[in-house]
């Protein structure tokens, strides 16, 4: 056993074996959000003309956009069906089952043919994969920041570790741009949107071949396997949570509906892609904004989450939220600007990271062990879905009301700060759990 940064008060830390599980961790978050950028692309430059170019102008984006953020829709599903297996039979094999789902759908995505070869089968294709890429990614987060939790036991530096995790959502947005870059520039904008722009799916699918590989050889959690033997594992976790915790839940389920919706009006989802291009950025100009943001976006998330362990989970994330709240508005607003202003606005929304980087440890300690998969999990997911919604679904009819993008700016400004407010009221009512030791 090694002590060093999360060993303190006589507990001893096999670093080495916390650090090769927060790789394991690391990479189901670079996946999700590889996917999450480069779908977003896509689903703002390719999909509208190559899958519903049988609907006109901005009908086509906004049913794309709206393809692309049902997957959201979905993740609480999967978080309560690998939060049942994960909490019965161990972090580590559900784990793997999830990248095994998620590699089936991307594959799926890579190679779907557009509606000119299957017609209405095509887009039916893309949605049924971005569901199950839902359903497989939701039972992600709360497995993977529960796994890394339970090595720490009684370290106060689970902040800290679970911020390195979290960390790797900028990472996998890094990877996705440079997927992107590369074919596009490569082959050419038209050869890119009729073929090109697969190939970044099929290496985000041997991604997960490396992922499922790398987890394999990794330990299951040992707090899950003192659960196991001592023979209190829970029947049915992913109901049972609900009736030992209730209405303790409600608040951990908007947790996360100021973050998302953010990160897909103004960051990098497809609506912020969309907004910069309708402003006159040309594609590298997009990328150059998302990389700088990213690279940002690193360091606030794990800045912020080892202040947490200083400070405390709850009044980090409080103060987070307040910034996304002041912050949400003028960040769109510096997006329509035009380059270089764009910067500015995707640099302001990076500060979404500063609530972001505390929510693992925030929802995995809350629950005990037998219930810590399910629980943080579901609520995460949920909230997701109330973002998706306020972030995702709500505005493509604002869109459409609006006659145009660019003229529907203020009112999507005005449904980020919505979210944002959610999510701060959210936080009040949370117990404070940065001195607690993980409850068995």
């Amino acid at each position: 056993m090694t002590k060093g940064y999360g060993a303190e008060k006589g507990q001893d830390v096999n670093l080495r074996e916390v650090s090769k599980v927060t790789a394991g961790a690391m990479i189901g978050s670079v996946i999700d959000w590889y996917d999450f950028f480069l779908s977003s692309l896509v689903a703002a430059v390719v999909w509208p003309s190559l899958y519903f170019g049988f609907l006109k102008g901005t009908a086509a984006l906004a049913v794309s956009a709206s393809t692309y953020i049902i997957t959201y829709l979905t993740r609480p599903v999967g978080a309560f069906i690998f939060g049942e297996y994960g909490d019965k039979l161990g972090r580590k094999t559900t784990l793997v089952l999830t990248l095994l789902i998620g590699g089936i759908a991307i594959f799926g995505i890579a190679f779907t043919p557009g509606y000119g070869v299957l017609g209405v089968l095509a887009p039916s294709l893309i949605i049924l994969f971005r569901l199950l890429f839902g359903v497989a990614m939701g039972g992600e987060y709360g497995g993977a920041q529960t796994w890394v939790t339970e090595f720490l036991g009684k370290s106060r530096r689970r902040g800290f570790w679970n911020g390195l995790v979290y960390s790797s959502n900028p990472v996998g947005i890094l990877l996705s741009s440079l997927a992107f870059v590369v074919p596009f520039t490569v082959l050419g904008p038209k050869v890119f949107i009729s073929y090109g722009w697969r190939y970044p799916f099929i290496a985000g699918g041997f991604l997960i071949i490396i992922g499922i590989i790398m987890r394999y050889k990794l330990e299951e959690s040992p707090l899950f396997k003192k659960l196991r033997q001592s023979g209190n594992v829970a029947k049915r976790p992913s109901l049972d949570v609900f009736r030992e915790f209730g209405w303790k839940m409600v608040p951990l389920c908007f947790l996360n509906a100021g973050p998302i919706a953010i990160a897909l009006i103004e960051l990098n989802g497809p609506y912020g892609i969309a907004i910069m291009r309708a402003a006159g950025l040309t594609l590298p100009q997009v990328f150059e904004v998302i990389i700088i943001a990213s690279l940002v976006a690193i360091g606030v998330v794990i800045g912020s989450s080892t202040l947490s362990d200083y400070i405390g989970r709850k009044r980090t994330y409080l103060i987070g939220s307040a910034i996304s709240v002041i912050v949400a508005y003028p960040a769109i607003l510096l997006l329509k600007a035009g380059f270089p202003y764009t910067i500015a606005g995707a640099l302001l929304s990076t500060l979404l990271f500063i609530s972001n980087s505390v929510l693992a440890p925030l929802y995995t300690e809350q629950f005990p062990t037998k219930y810590r998969y399910s629980g943080s999990g579901i609520s995460y997911q949920v909230s997701s879905a109330v973002g998706s919604i306020i972030g995702g679904i709500v505005p493509s009819y604002v869109i459409a009301g609006s006659h145009g993008l660019l003229a529907a700016i203020p009112s999507l400004g005005f449904l980020v700060v919505i979210a944002s407010i959610i999510s701060l009221v959210s936080g009040f009512p949370l117990k404070e759990t940065f001195r607690s030791e993980l409850r068995e």
